[in-house]
């Protein structure tokens, strides 16, 4: 009877074992080159919920910024006055239609130099935010470039891992597939709070006759230490 007992206790459970991991592995890299002017080492191994990491010098750009947005602001003044005189004119009736036409070309042509340093000016702007590296409501793992080492584009800036689920990865046959989805997974023999979050339907390349599977539980706890192996047993 004992026999039969076990018998049935090991048909209805299935174990595997795995690592878990953080959810996500995040890698920054420099969009633009430049050579760093601002480096927060102490920030390497720590939970960020706002950190600003790393600068890439932006002395020059600003000053480009600066003389934009002067230029705008004049074009801008330029275009109204020839918006005003335009719409102004087009209701005389003594002006000829080729006069009217040839103030609306000036007008427009006024506007395009407006709208044309309007997008320069948002380039400008998006070159220098990528040049300052904000980690949020991450772990940030290494920092790779040292305080006034040159960056190119592509260069790794720094790891950063998104902790807010923990992960298992592991591989399951085809026979095993649909018989574990209906089951509760334990850990290390205890009750957890891991679920699958999804099921490969391809075999995987180095454990041929099995299929990727991804268990995931929420984490609370930002000082959790990731990286222990362990057991997972379907009950």
């Amino acid at each position: 009877m004992k026999l039969l007992i076990m018998l049935i206790l090991s048909l209805n459970l299935f174990s595997y074992v795995g690592k878990i991991e953080p959810y996500k592995k995040i890698v920054l890299k420099s969009e633009t080159i430049g050579k760093v002017s601002y480096l927060n080492s102490s920030s390497s191994f720590v939970y960020a919920q706002k950190h600003t990491i790393l600068k890439i010098n932006s002395k020059e750009d600003l000053i480009r910024l600066n003389s934009l947005k002067q230029r705008l602001e004049a074009t801008k003044e330029i275009y109204q006055i020839s918006k005003s005189t335009f719409d102004r004119k087009k209701s005389i009736k003594s002006l000829s239609k080729n006069e009217k036409d040839r103030e609306k070309l000036n007008m427009l042509v006024k506007k395009q130099s407006y709208i044309s340093l309007s997008e320069k000016l948002k380039l400008q702007l998006s070159n220098i935010n990528k040049k300052t590296f904000i980690v949020e409501n991450k772990y940030i793992g290494k920092i790779y470039p040292k305080e006034n080492e040159f960056v190119s584009i592509g260069s790794i800036i720094v790891d950063t891992y998104d902790i807010s689920k923990k992960k298992i990865v592991i591989f399951v046959n085809q026979e095993d597939i649909e018989k574990i989805k209906q089951k509760d997974i334990f850990i290390d023999g205890k009750p957890s709070k891991f679920f699958i979050e999804s099921i490969s339907n391809v075999v995987d390349s180095k454990y041929i006759s099995s299929y990727q599977v991804v268990l995931l539980e929420n984490n609370n706890n930002i000082n959790f230490r990731f990286g222990d192996i362990v057991k997972i047993d379907f009950k």
